[in-house]
């Protein structure tokens, strides 16, 4: 009987052992936090904004999540963070001359431009408070850059995947934001 309760408490020792790894149910490696790499149309996004995890919530009219692919041309996907009167948001946009993404293709994010096949990053923090009410927009230039990839599209079902990252920086100043780790799972509005 000793021997049973002595092998009950090292198995309950051994179960509790991971527990100690994350202080105060906090994760250790911020990527873990963010939605898995999947190709379903499950609408999920997110991504790391200067290493702390950004995923969408909070009520906005037009969603906290978004995926446009107008007329199979023009590509974007946006999510946002509201936490009154705070609104944070990370959007991507790019062209294409011709029709149809192209899976594994690495569409590159730079400097804003109204030419086809162009694409760019940003991201705004405004905050609507009468003593604040700002609005700060990071951009990707020539400078700072970034890319986005597509895993999967489905043009029957209307989904896409895929993962992206950036740098943008702030006109007029030395602040610049990384986005790391960016993946999506979409439903697209057409």
């Amino acid at each position: 009987m000793k021997l049973l309760r002595i092998a009950c408490i090292l198995l309950l020792l051994s179960c509790c052992k991971d527990d100690d790894d994350q202080t105060n149910n906090t994760i250790q490696n911020p990527v873990d936090a963010l939605p898995e790499l999947t190709h379903e149309g499950k609408n999920t996004i997110g991504c790391l904004v200067n290493g702390e995890v950004f995923l969408p919530k909070g009520h906005i009219i037009q969603g906290n999540k978004i995926a446009n692919y107008t007329s199979f041309k023009y590509f974007q996907i946006q999510m946002a963070i509201k936490e009154a009167p705070i609104l944070r948001s990370v959007f991507i946009q790019f062209s294409t001359e011709v029709k149809g993404l192209e899976v594994g293709r690495k569409y590159e994010l730079n400097a804003i431009s109204p030419d086809i096949n162009s694409g760019w990053g940003e991201y705004s923090y405004s905050d609507s408070t009468p003593e604040n009410n700002y609005y700060n927009s990071y951009d990707t230039t020539n400078e700072f850059t970034g890319e986005l990839i597509i895993n999967h599209i489905d043009y029957s079902n209307y989904t896409v995947s895929g993962t992206f990252w950036f740098d943008a920086k702030l006109e007029g100043s030395t602040e610049v934001v990384e986005i790391r780790e960016g993946r999506f799972d979409m439903e697209f509005l057409n």
